[in-house]
């Protein structure tokens, strides 16, 4: 990680000191690390600059709406590196500015061309290969992951939308929303893609669902954006596909960190 940031530092202006100086802030499959005001993320070698570029020209639709890049994807033999300006987080910020902010950003006359289609569980079979790699993992496990990736997917191409097809953020959480100059701003551009506007919205359901959020914010994050996506015909299959991913990127970083893998079993025991 440190050694793809130094060979771009020459790119980026940054001295051998400020580097010395450097914060990781974040260490999962990409890297974060704070550096003489800049966020610099440091993604795998082989990394798709295509996309990364579509994303960030994305971006330039809305740009009081999001935090956007200053610089990359710069590719070095080790890893791609893409500088933000760095925003000290502020105020937290709750589920009904998320709503605000999310649909001025559907709302944005955002050129789809050269964005991703929407793609869910793309990463899944990676994810299950790194913990296949174990010497304990069970393939059956394995296989029932996949299994039931295809038995999701079969399903994606009967899913309706009412509020439309476009760019959608692909990641919605309070936790990828900071403050600049007091208003709330977007970061986290990785999953911008072209889909079902209303993949944006499950995830405040599902926080509500689990008893994270109460009603009364859940409404207000509604009530910001325009629609409450309980009524959506889709929004089973969907929590079913952002639950399997979810089991499976933690599942992914236990492999990484050489933590212990046997809730697998359970944690997949509703997908299969």
């Amino acid at each position: 990680m440190l050694a793809t940031v130094r060979a771009t530092a020459p790119q980026l202006g940054l001295t051998a000191a400020a580097l010395d100086a450097a914060r990781v802030v974040q260490l999962v499959s990409t890297a974060v690390l704070e550096v003489h005001g800049l966020a610099l993320k440091v993604y795998p070698a082989g990394t798709d600059t295509a996309r990364l570029r579509a994303q960030a020209d994305a971006l330039e639709a809305a740009p009081g709406l999001w935090v956007r890049p200053v610089s990359g994807p710069l590719e070095t033999p080790t890893g791609v590196v893409v500088a933000f300006p760095w925003v000290d987080a502020g105020a937290p910020v709750g589920w009904p500015e998320v709503g605000g902010l999310l649909r001025a950003w559907h709302q944005a006359e955002v050129v789809t061309a050269g964005l991703p289609s929407w793609s869910p569980l793309g990463r899944l079979p990676a994810q299950v290969a790194a913990y296949a790699a174990l010497p304990a993992a069970d393939p059956g496990l394995a296989r029932a992951a996949l299994a039931a990736r295809e038995r999701l997917l079969s399903q994606v191409p009967q899913l309706t939308t009412t509020l439309g097809v476009g760019a959608i953020h692909g990641d919605v959480s309070p936790s990828n929303v900071l403050r600049r100059a007091g208003r709330p701003v977007l970061i986290d551009s990785d999953f911008v893609a072209v889909g079902p506007k209303e993949y944006d919205l499950v995830p405040a359901a599902q926080r509500r669902e689990r008893g994270e959020i109460d009603e009364a914010e859940y409404l207000g994050f509604c009530a910001e954006y325009g629609h409450d996506v309980r009524s959506w015909p889709g929004i089973g299959l969907v929590e079913e596909i952002c639950g399997l991913g979810a089991v499976t990127f933690r599942l992914r970083c236990a492999a990484e960190r050489g933590e212990d893998v046997a809730w697998l079993g359970g944690a997949l025991a509703r997908y299969v």
